[in-house]
């Protein structure tokens, strides 16, 4: 579970393990959360962040995370099918057309491979603008901490 975690300006960076995710965002690598059921945990932060020494007051919340309706996979589906036909119909056209004269080397107009594709996804093609996710993290929590105290994995002394 990854947290923000500040102090006067200061971010503490998270030290613990990240999994790189580059699944394909299929429905049967999410967690399926039943209707007002409640999931509740326990983390020891100090596994993944080393406290400043002294004491100091922290700002502390959760990352956020995507919560999707069974529609958002319908939505991706359709617009990931649609942009491979696009992308497709480009490569055609790339391999095929015959250019008269010589082109520009680089301007405001010269052609990019992917064109459609990079404009459709800054308008969320893939479904990430839509009614059908949402995007949530926790309440802020206000503590005061003594780095001194708390014991890390990484050891306490963050100034060597």
């Amino acid at each position: 579970m990854l947290f923000i975690i500040s102090t006067d300006d200061i971010a503490l960076d998270y030290l613990g393990s990240v999994c790189d995710y580059r699944g394909s965002f299929d429905k049967d690598e999410w967690y399926e959360i039943p209707p007002h059921k409640i999931i509740t945990f326990s983390t020891k932060l100090n596994d993944d962040y080393v406290f400043i020494p002294k004491d100091n007051f922290y700002n502390i919340r959760t990352a956020d995370f995507t919560f999707v309706r069974n529609e958002w996979f319908i939505e991706r589906s359709i617009n990931e099918k649609m942009m491979s036909l696009i992308s497709y119909g480009n490569m055609l056209y790339d391999n095929t057309v015959q250019v008269p004269f010589p082109l520009p080397q680089q301007n405001a107009y010269s052609f990019e491979k992917n064109m459609i594709a990079d404009f459709m996804e800054k308008f969320d093609f893939d479904g990430s603008n839509s009614n059908n996710s949402v995007t949530i993290h926790s309440n802020q929590a206000y503590v005061e901490i003594n780095g001194d105290k708390v014991k890390s994995l990484y050891g306490n002394n963050i100034l060597d």
